[in-house]
């Protein structure tokens, strides 16, 4: 009953009857937005260099991106959904002014709690206490906090733009507005290594935004000419409910933030299991390394809610993305097999023998990492587009209590290395959450049926004119 919720009074509606899919449609929407994930992915070791060639690198690293970065990422994830909200609803002009309504409501609420955090003594006296932030650190947290307070405000109106753009066709216009946001944020960093204006996590926060902002403007105006054509040609009739959107957003905007706490978890784990140094050194580059793969597979939600329309698409696909991650899987398996990991380890992470060893073990722990996520966002996209979002929340609370119980028995056991037991239970735990996504979508896809075959025997019995 759940999992079937709102499925006969929404689908029919939503999946329209269109021409029939092809890979080439697939795969022109993936890929700019694989691209883009690969660019978000290649930001994060740019501004680390930029901070270590600053002053008292060590310590500003850890204010911009153990403390700020790990806080607002967990409160702006509520609103890191709202592409699947725009992919789904961006149809009509009704429909794209309710959820306009709804990502500026989501962005405040949660810049509200952050500047509650970085503007007020109560906020000051919580962060050191709740996150035991250090004095030497506690400074330069507030300012990048300061800095970033508008970042979920806008980076809400940021995805959803996004969505919309998706839905309309125009996925190419979302890797360009990344690329000019790349740029930006990279001149930022470039002119404050230059000329040593800002401390590192001010010149990281200062970058962040900034870039974040120029983009948002960016899709504005990208998303204007879509919704003038909607404004003439919407591409569905149909009103999405205000409670309707109420049941589809909550659930979907909870499952990043349980990603988020999955992270926290893990991380807070390995420095209680053995070789707490050396798993400290090789988990942020092995999750970084990782993590293209990953991103890239993630994207892939977004290609199968824009283009899933009828029952019979879902075949297609699937083979899409088992070849899509399949095919990064690979690739990830080449980079460890032929050495080039390794030389990235030594010669750029400038990381000894030893480390870097325990790096490649644990990345092959990790090697289906992008199958497994790109089949898991095959399963939320469709799910998504059908307006069954509860089994997705419900897949994010599966893979945190997996990773949760084995952590929690590893620490008294002991067994390995630290940073092997992490990795193998984010391993599980996605694959466990896989196999309920799998198994949430065996539930709705029945139900999509009747319609299209009541539709095909209606025209059979037609007479010819």
């Amino acid at each position: 009953m759940l999992l079937s919720m709102g499925t006969t009074a929404t689908t029919t509606s939503t999946l329209e009857k269109s021409g029939e899919i092809r890979y080439y449609d697939i795969f022109k929407t993936w890929l700019p937005l694989g691209m883009t994930q690969f660019l978000l992915t290649a930001e994060d070791p740019i501004y680390i260099a930029v901070i270590m060639r600053l002053a008292n690198p060590e310590l500003e690293l850890a204010a911009l991106y153990t403390y700020t970065w790990a806080l607002i990422g967990v409160i702006a994830s509520l609103t890191y959904t709202m592409n699947t909200i725009g992919n789904v609803f961006g149809t009509n002009t009704r429909n794209l002014s309710r959820i306009g309504i709804l990502s500026m409501i989501m962005g405040l609420m949660c810049t509200t709690v952050i500047c509650l955090g970085a503007f007020t003594p109560f906020g000051r006296n919580l962060l050191q206490n709740w996150m035991a932030i250090p004095d030497a650190n506690m400074d330069m947290v507030i300012k990048s906090l300061r800095i970033m307070s508008i970042f979920p405000l806008f980076i809400s109106m940021n995805i959803l733009m996004q969505g919309i753009l998706i839905r309309n066709g125009h996925a190419k216009d979302i890797l360009l507005s990344r690329m000019v946001r790349f740029l930006i944020g990279l001149g930022i960093l470039m002119l404050g290594l230059k000329t040593a204006w800002f401390e590192g996590a001010v010149l990281g926060a200062l970058a962040v935004v900034i870039s974040m902002l120029v983009q948002t403007a960016l899709l504005w105006l990208m998303t204007r000419k879509v919704r003038a054509r909607i404004r003439c040609e919407p591409l569905e009739s149909e009103v999405v409910g205000i409670g309707e959107l109420v049941r589809f957003t909550i659930p979907i905007s909870i499952s990043p933030a349980l990603s988020s706490i999955s992270t926290l978890v893990m991380s807070a784990a390995i420095g209680r299991l053995p070789g707490v140094i050396a798993s400290l050194a090789v988990w942020p580059v092995v999750t970084n390394f990782n993590s293209i793969g990953m991103g890239m597979g993630s994207s892939y939600s977004q290609v199968t809610t824009k283009h899933f329309e009828k029952p019979e698409d879902d075949r297609k696909l699937y083979r899409f993305g088992m070849c899509l991650g399949l095919l990064l899987s690979i690739l990830t398996i080449v980079f460890i097999v032929t050495g080039v990991f390794m030389i990235a380890l030594r010669d750029l992470e400038k990381l000894d023998d030893q480390i870097a060893q325990i790096s490649v073990y644990t990345m092959w722990i990790l090697a289906f990492m992008p199958l497994t996520y790109t089949m898991g966002a095959y399963y939320i996209g469709m799910l998504s587009k059908t307006q069954n979002t509860m089994p997705v929340m419900i897949s994010q609370m599966i893979a945190l209590a997996v990773v949760f119980t084995m952590l929690m028995v590893s620490i008294n056991m002991k067994p390995f290395m630290g940073v092997y037991v992490v990795a193998l239970s984010q391993l599980i735990g996605a694959l466990v959450s896989l196999a309920w996504l799998w198994y949430a979508w065996r539930r709705v896809r029945p139900g999509l049926e009747p319609r299209e075959q009541e539709e095909q025997a209606a025209g059979d019995g037609q007479p010819d004119v």
